[in-house]
Formats: structure tokens, C-alpha cells, sequence
């Protein structure tokens, strides 16, 4: 998960970019996500909707290193990481 945030001096978020690698046959974006977060404020829960919809964002697979479920969480967990670090 990479995340890319433009935050304005009033805490608006003027520009987001989300890209997630081995959760669908090639890498993707999260245009959904970064829909809902352009012209808001970085709010906790914002960023866990946001989270949210990268994880549904992906197509995963099960193999012998993790499952589909796993893999979706990981997004999850780490799209909220990253955008919590942006907010601040």
C-alpha cells in the first residue's frame, strides 16, 4: 500500500493518491477511496472509511503465504496507518 496525501493549510485534504500491489492480478488504485477523501478533513473516522474501501477495492487470492480474508485486513490496517500519518 503506498498513499500519497495534499493536505491544505486548513487540514483539507486537496489531493490523494492509493496504490496497492498483490491484492488483485496487477497493481490498482484506490479511486473510490481517494474520492471520498479529496475536500475533507483527515478525521479518524474518515480515514477508516477510506481504509475501508481500499481493502474492498482489492481481489485477492488464497495461496500457501496468506488468504484472501488476511490479505483484505492487511489493506485495511495499513491504508489507515498511513493516511493517520498524513492527517498529522
Amino acid at each position: 500500500v503506498a498513499v500519497m496525501v495534499e493536505v491544505g493549510d486548513d487540514g483539507t485534504c486537496r489531493k490523494a493518491r492509493i496504490a496497492m500491489g498483490a491484492v488483485a492480478p496487477k497493481p490498482i488504485r484506490a479511486y473510490e477511496a481517494e474520492k471520498r477523501l479529496e475536500g475533507h478533513v483527515l478525521t479518524p473516522e474518515l480515514v477508516a472509511e477510506a481504509a475501508r474501501l481500499c481493502a474492498e477495492a482489492t481481489s485477492p487470492i488464497d495461496d500457501i503465504r496468506a488468504t484472501a480474508a488476511y490479505r483484505k485486513h492487511v489493506v485495511e490496517v495499513l491504508a489507515r496507518r498511513l493516511l493517520s500519518e498524513e492527517k498529522g
